[in-house]
């Protein structure tokens, strides 16, 4: 966190400015509340909000297939690549209600077509007990402390369910991974549909919440990170062609 990040300003300047900010030539809706996440909306209103992500993804994906965002947030990476390279069709799946909600208005905003999903990835018979944003985990579906009828219940789902729902069969398309350390349960559970669909990714990589060991990424050192992927994704044809620190981009080699 940078200095202004932790004094008052955040919040200060959420409460004068209007809830909208503009990055990469998109517009993106920050919070239907009057102040929201005053560090988000500072974030993103000098530019540093997922700029990692942001970067790799403008540089590496391109308008030749869809793309599928999984752990979307507000749409700020998503959504600024779709515009960017004119990608044909976006699926942005996020877990989070209140992040949810904005999302689908920030695709609407921008004119991106494609859809919002309120969707997490799973990969185990019972749903993970991860506390994410004031939400949680509890027996299949994704509630708010706060939860109201407006909420969507969310359903576990795999990469292969979302793309079967969203996509064409045998439609190609790239991948864009931010899921909390669940990344690693995907690359070992989606080789073949990576293998044979997904064309190219962005993910952040993350120390893995469950069983680490098993995947072979039990340290948050970024370059072993970066090795444990790349030990996971080569055999499936894809070289790592750019990272920053822990943020990843792939491509499958033709």
């Amino acid at each position: 966190m940078g200095f202004l990040e932790s004094t008052p300003i955040p919040t200060i300047l959420a409460r004068l400015l209007p809830a909208r900010v503009h990055i990469e030539g998109c517009e993106f809706l920050v919070s239907d509340a009057p102040v929201g996440d005053p560090r988000t909306f500072f974030e993103m209103l000098v530019g540093s909000h997922e700029s990692a992500e942001r970067k790799l993804a403008i540089e590496v994906f391109k308008g030749d297939a869809a793309l599928v965002d999984l752990g979307a947030g507000l749409g700020t990476v998503s959504v600024c690549a779709a515009a960017v390279h004119q990608i044909p069709y976006l699926v942005a799946c996020e877990p989070n209600p209140r992040l949810y909600g904005l999302l689908r208005r920030n695709l609407a905003i921008n004119r991106i077509d494609g859809q919002a999903v309120p969707a997490g990835i799973w990969y185990a018979q019972a749903p993970p007990a991860l506390e994410c944003a004031g939400s949680s985990w509890t027996t299949g579906r994704l509630t708010s402390e706060e939860s109201g009828d407006s909420l969507p219940t969310v359903v576990p789902k795999t990469l292969a369910a979302i793309v079967k729902e969203h996509l064409a069969d045998s439609e190609f398309f790239q991948l864009l991974c931010d899921i909390e350390g669940l990344e690693w349960h995907l690359f070992a559970h989606e080789s073949t549909l990576l293998a044979e669909r997904c064309l190219r990714m962005v993910v952040e990589l993350h120390s893995d919440l469950a069983t680490p060991s098993r995947f072979g990424a039990d340290t948050t050192a970024p370059d072993e990170l970066l090795g444990a992927a790349d030990r996971l994704l080569e055999p499936l044809g894809f070289m790592r062609i750019a990272q920053i620190s822990v943020v990843a981009a792939y491509e499958r080699d033709s």
